[in-house]
């Protein structure tokens, strides 16, 4: 599912969960993608990779939570491995990077979260991000 998801990313041009200004909008535009290249495989294979890309999208099952919960977590993991540079060079801020990633985790990998969620408010993780530090949960 992951890595089918990834296919209209991959079209469209990737962007970091924290960038996306419209995610409702770039999930359409996603899938538009993705219904534009599978359309030319089988009809049977394209209509089940479709589904897993709405699957994922839509987040209403149990392994699309999972796999949404996991596609939020890598780019996390990465801005630690970096020591904040992507984040700190696109001027995201701690807020902006909870408020995208704290929900699909949580329900996702409640026990990961439950591991990462201080990490994330250590004081030398809080360095890894631009701008504004404070996170106000919704």
């Amino acid at each position: 599912m992951l890595l089918i998801h990834d296919i209209g990313e991959i079209n469209i041009g990737d962007k970091m969960v924290f960038e996306i200004e419209n995610p409702k909008g770039r999930k359409e535009i996603e899938l538009d993608a993705v219904t534009r290249i599978f359309e030319k495989l089988p009809s049977n294979l394209s209509d089940e990779l479709i589904e897993l890309c709405k699957e994922f999208e839509y987040g209403e099952t149990k392994e699309s939570l999972l796999a949404n919960a996991i596609d939020r977590v890598m780019p996390v993991l990465l801005n630690f491995e970096d020591e904040g540079q992507s984040c700190k060079n696109n001027n995201i801020d701690f807020d902006r990077v909870m408020n995208s990633i704290a929900k699909p985790i949580k329900i996702g990998l409640p026990n990961f979260w439950s591991y990462l969620e201080p990490r994330l408010r250590e004081p030398r993780e809080l360095r890894y991000y631009g701008g504004n530090r404070v996170f106000h949960e919704n």
